[in-house]
């Protein structure tokens, strides 16, 4: 039941050309891929720290809007982790998990001026970055 409501977040951000939406899209479907866990601890601290989560991912994605295709990478990477997860693999799930936090991570560290995006956007998925000013960033 739970993958659904991430399946209707990743066509949310798919889809979606309203920023909030997508913003409110991508803090559901962590929230519901933190309550799929089955972890206990988790799902808790899913519930306590819920705003903090949302500021946070609310903040990450003004960064990524700088570059022309972020939505692409972030649906690609999200639709990974979905489907890792509904197929039942969790080693998969825990894979693509962590390729997703790779990626943002360079990204977000190219936002900073760094261009330096070793590996970018993780092992399956391809990513020449363009910034909003045109610059362009690939991976080396």
């Amino acid at each position: 039941m739970l993958t659904a409501y991430m399946r209707k977040a990743v066509d949310t951000i798919a889809a979606s050309t309203d920023d909030p939406e997508v913003d409110d899209a991508d803090f559901h479907f962590h929230d519901t891929l933190l309550r799929a866990s089955g972890n206990q601890a988790l799902a808790f601290f899913a519930n306590a720290l819920g705003g903090v989560l949302h500021q946070a991912l609310h903040e990450r994605r003004i960064e990524m809007r700088k570059f022309a295709g972020d939505r692409d990478i972030m649906v690609r990477l999200h639709r990974d982790i979905y489907d890792a997860v509904a197929s039942g693999d969790p080693a998969a799930a825990a894979s693509a998990v962590d390729e997703h936090f790779a990626a943002y991570d360079q990204l977000a560290n190219a936002a900073h001026g760094s261009t330096a995006l070793s590996g970018a956007c993780g092992r399956t998925t391809r990513c020449n970055t363009t910034r909003a000013s045109g610059d362009v960033l690939s991976p080396d």
